[in-house]
């Protein structure tokens, strides 16, 4: 598996099957086997007669300077919707089980984040971490949560079939990740995932100034925010 994951170049390769049995010298029904079973687990993606690199691979990549890139492409993005509603407004990204917090904007003490840049946490047990899963296929997220569960968080208690009924809910309200009154994360809030054409990047989430209700209000706010971020990624 790892001798086959390291054939492709850079993200955006496509390579054949033929391509990948030259290039590993591996049996060709060897190959096929195996890319099955990368595909199946969300390490590659398969299109028409060739293969790239997935989401989890990615992840599992370094890309420094992706993070750069992000941060740098959501901060206007992130601003615009934190003046527009007054919320502490987060950037974060799944490494390995784990969210981690890439940018915050409008940090007020008290408020209901409390977290800085580069705090990470599993990431079942936040809005943003759960944007992200929702966006996963379900063997992907079998994976990354396997060691996590079952949890308690906060008065919740968290077992796999509870995550993915949560994750099939936040699939069927189109990707809006809500938790009102931080009863079953870490803290309240509301989270949209961001997914570029290579698969799930981060999540944007808004968090109210204080532990209070997470209202609906500004959804429509978020949603619109991400989509715009989604749309400079893809440049």
């Amino acid at each position: 598996m790892t001798v086959i994951l390291g054939s492709f170049a850079d993200k955006r390769e496509r390579l054949t099957l033929q391509d990948l049995v030259q290039r590993t010298n591996l049996p060709r029904s060897t190959t096929h086997r195996i890319l099955d079973s990368l595909v199946h687990l969300d390490w590659l993606e398969h299109s028409g007669n060739s293969y790239q690199l997935a989401h989890r691979a990615l992840r599992f990549g370094g890309h420094g300077s992706d993070h750069i890139r992000l941060r740098s492409t959501a901060n206007p993005h992130l601003l615009g919707l934190h003046v527009r509603t007054g919320m502490t407004v987060a950037l974060s990204s799944i490494e390995g089980s784990d969210v981690v917090v890439r940018d915050l904007i409008g940090v007020y003490r008290p408020t209901s984040l409390q977290c800085n840049v580069g705090d990470s946490g599993p990431a079942f047990q936040t809005v943003a971490g759960r944007a992200m899963l929702a966006a996963m296929t379900p063997e992907a997220v079998d994976e990354i949560v396997r060691s996590q569960l079952p949890s308690r968080v906060g008065n919740a208690m968290w077992t796999r079939p509870k995550l993915h009924r949560e994750l099939h809910r936040i699939r069927q309200s189109h990707g809006v990740s809500i938790d009102r009154n931080g009863h079953s994360s870490a803290h309240p809030g509301v989270a949209y995932a961001l997914c570029d054409d290579y698969g799930v990047t981060a999540a944007v989430s808004l968090h109210p100034p204080t532990r209070q209700q997470m209202p609906d209000w500004p959804v429509p706010l978020l949603v619109n925010y991400a989509q715009q971020i989604n749309n400079h990624l893809r440049q």
